[in-house]
């Protein structure tokens, strides 16, 4: 069998042995569809490019016909993808999630400045980037797993028994989490305590 990352093609045995696929090719390929006879196939070539800009609000306007403005600023603007970008509360930093380096990473704006401050693993897909109310870290879904991020690039990996879907919210000061999480091969929307590994679900039990 063949599959891919999204950014590198791997074989798999029936064994359940997986073997790197060297291809001569100066992107990343995903999403490979085999023609019946097998000696072709079809996939999707390079990434999307999507960027982060800041808008001033008083620029807008319902009969504004302009598509910019000499204040709107793109963020760490790249041919790959930027996007998930959040305000430092209290400064002005700006965090955001950008596939520059060729993996998801987290990435930190100061002003004209961009300095990488994740070191995530290859194939690493996040989910959902929040700041501590200090302004002072991040909490950052990654895989599934809860990992905090210190302004210096330290990683502190936090620990939950359940995988968590979608981070939503961080409410440093009392230490809760909203985020979907996996339970028993179902998504529940909660509440989460890691400091007890504990959590309590939204909305209805079922």
């Amino acid at each position: 069998l063949v599959f891919s990352t999204g950014r590198q093609f791997y074989t798999l045995s029936y064994a359940g042995d997986i073997a790197k696929v060297n291809i001569p090719l100066d992107e990343p390929m995903g999403s490979p569809s085999f023609h019946p006879e097998g000696n072709r196939i079809l996939m999707i070539k390079g990434y999307y490019d999507s960027d982060i800009v800041i808008k001033t609000l008083s620029n807008i306007s319902a009969s504004s016909t302009s598509t910019g403005s000499n204040e709107d600023r793109l963020i760490g603007k790249t041919i790959m993808s930027e996007d998930s970008g959040h305000f430092q509360p209290g400064g002005n930093l700006i965090a955001y999630k950008s596939e520059r380096s060729g993996d998801e990473q987290i990435w930190i704006n100061n002003q004209n400045n961009n300095h990488q401050l994740s070191q995530f693993p290859m194939d690493t897909y996040i989910n959902g980037v929040k700041w501590a109310s200090d302004g002072q870290s991040l909490l950052v879904n990654a895989n599934d797993q809860l990992t905090q991020l210190s302004l210096d690039g330290s990683q502190t990996h936090v620990d939950f028994s359940y995988p968590v879907h979608r981070l939503f919210g961080w409410n440093s000061d009392q230490n809760q989490v909203l985020a979907n999480i996996r339970i028993n091969g179902s998504i529940k929307l909660a509440l989460l305590n890691p400091a007890s590994n504990t959590y309590q679900k939204i909305g209805r039990a079922s």
